[in-house]
């Protein structure tokens, strides 16, 4: 498929997240993009799904995001390793709501909260970021940033 200059994809959208469901949201309840901070733990994150994938560099800044890399907050939330790293795709094909997913829903419904910084379930030391498109505040955003300008697409608040 070829593309035209400024071409929007909806990558940062949560359209598809929304759709399939993530870590931090059961499908069909809102929109999600699901980041990884590194390439590596990008491509080794979008290796375990059976799809094709691109990888894109995204600049942005968030004010207000929760980070679930600090043992002292994920102890404040009585949320496990184990509950972490869960799968959460078996749940929901059970009809059932994981605990990272609840978090995400209460985190949503919160509307202050702009992300969910966590550890990497296939790298270790690895960082993803899972991003509420309609909770971006004024003073944030996300950006593809294509330097040959092909892929134009921005979400702030």
């Amino acid at each position: 498929m070829a593309l035209s200059a400024g071409t929007p994809l909806h990558i940062l959208s949560g359209e598809w997240a929304c759709k399939t469901g993530g870590r931090f949201n059961f499908p069909n309840r809102y929109r999600t993009t699901y980041l990884a901070l590194d390439p590596v733990t990008a491509r080794v994150e979008a290796e375990r799904i059976v799809a094709p994938f691109v990888h894109f560099p995204i600049a942005g800044a968030l004010q207000h995001v929760l980070n679930l890399g600090d043992p002292d907050i994920t102890g404040l939330l009585q949320l496990s390793p184990a509950e972490l790293q869960a799968d959460w795709r078996f749940a929901n094909a059970k009809g059932v709501e994981t605990p990272t997913q609840q978090l995400g829903h209460a985190a949503y419904d919160e509307r202050q909260i702009e992300g969910i910084a966590y550890p990497s379930t296939e790298n270790p030391g690895g960082v993803c970021l899972t991003v509420f498109a309609e909770r971006i505040t004024l003073d944030s955003f996300l950006e593809v940033q294509d330097p040959n300008g092909v892929i134009r697409e921005r979400i702030s608040g």
